[in-house]
């Protein structure tokens, strides 16, 4: 009884390997379909699939099934898509199960390169060709094949964005990221389509929390992060990370005053929202929205003093009536040179048309064209 078990035993594994054996001379004379029959039932046997050799071959037929130029073949044996995947993960089992330097990890390891490539291209092919979708996901392919690589990655990334599929857009610049390309660049896409197209907000904040502790002196990232907690009414933190920032980063200090001014402004604190307004034009005289906040608080005191007058009785305006005129007109006047030098720089069609306003006024000879 023992004997006849080891020869059923033996007539099984010599039935096997001859499947493989199939497998290679038919995917050497180029009859993929019988190659891609035979490989299959190898790797069906009970330990096939802990042999690198067998996993080697059944790269090698899948991939010529993706790449064969017969359509035909294609459409009745394999999707090019799921021929590559296949593809890309036989070859990795060759390499991870046969020994370092084996044959057959070694000869899949020199496949792979040309197949990376082959996909590469097949992915730019398509984007050449405006078909995105189909671009995109042998691009998702080639990283798979060779994970190693950044440049699919890349490309997949900016494609996406393209082709408005920011998903994959913002899952490339991700993975870019986690790969320990640690880049400004893949921060800030991944952010921005996070942010401004998917809406998601704990991601988004996510994104920008390991951006700034990536980057803690960026201004963009900084800047965001101010941005975020105002827009959460944190305007008390807000104005403790920009006192931090003026500490940290003092080559954007006119930016961080301007922004404490305006949350100064905000909480009603009208002195240090000037003080912190002057102290940005200390830094750079010809900033433009400081110049606007500074006339246009100007403005703000000329108009309550205006609304004090118009409140006066006779009596109390006779007395002091004039002189509070005279105070109101050269405060209005005042701003106007906040206001002049904030259109120097910004060219905004309203704030032409409000000069143009207060030159007339106050009887001041001047228009802007």
């Amino acid at each position: 009884m023992k004997k006849l078990i080891s020869i059923v035993l033996i007539g099984g594994i010599n039935f096997a390997y001859a499947q493989l054996t199939n497998a290679i001379l038919a995917i050497q004379d180029g009859d993929v379909k019988v190659a891609k029959e035979s490989i299959d039932k190898y790797m069906a046997k009970p330990k096939s699939d802990q042999d690198p050799k067998g996993w080697y071959y059944k790269a090698n037929i899948y991939e010529a099934i993706a790449f064969t130029k017969d359509s035909l073949v294609v459409s009745k044996l394999e999707t090019k898509q799921n021929a590559i995947k296949i593809t890309g993960e036989a070859y990795q089992k060759a390499i991870s199960l046969d020994k370092p330097n084996g044959e057959w990890a070694k000869q899949s390891k020199e496949r792979v390169e040309l197949f990376w490539g082959n996909t590469l291209n097949e992915g730019i092919n398509n984007y050449n060709k405006k078909d995105y979708k189909s671009a995109i996901e042998f691009l998702k392919l080639a990283s798979d094949v060779k994970p190693s690589d950044t440049l699919s990655v890349v490309n997949t990334g900016f494609i996406a964005i393209e082709a408005r599929d920011f998903v994959s857009a913002k899952g490339a610049f991700l993975k870019l990221i986690s790969m320990g390309y640690k880049t400004k660049r893949n921060y800030s896409q991944a952010y921005f389509i996070s942010k401004d197209e998917l809406k998601d907000d704990v991601e988004t904040s996510r994104i920008l929390a390991e951006a700034r502790t990536t980057f803690p002196s960026d201004a963009y990232f900084m800047t965001e992060e101010i941005n975020a907690l105002i827009k959460a009414d944190k305007k008390e933190e807000a104005i403790s990370k920009l006192n931090g920032a003026l500490s940290t980063d003092p080559a954007n200090a006119a930016m961080y005053n301007y922004n404490l001014g305006l949350l100064y402004n905000q909480t009603g604190d009208k002195t240090k929202a000037k003080e912190s307004f002057n102290q940005s034009l200390a830094k750079d005289s010809l900033y433009a929205d400081s110049n606007y906040m500074m006339g246009f608080m100007l403005l703000e005191e000329g108009d309550v003093i205006n609304k004090k007058i118009n409140q006066m009785k006779m009596p109390e305006y006779q007395a002091k009536g004039k002189s509070e005129e005279a105070k109101r007109d050269n405060v209005y006047k005042s701003a106007i040179p906040y206001l002049e030098k904030s259109y120097s720089v910004s060219k905004e069609p309203a704030l032409k048309s409000q000069l143009n306003n207060l030159y007339a006024k106050h009887k001041i000879n001047k228009k802007i064209q």
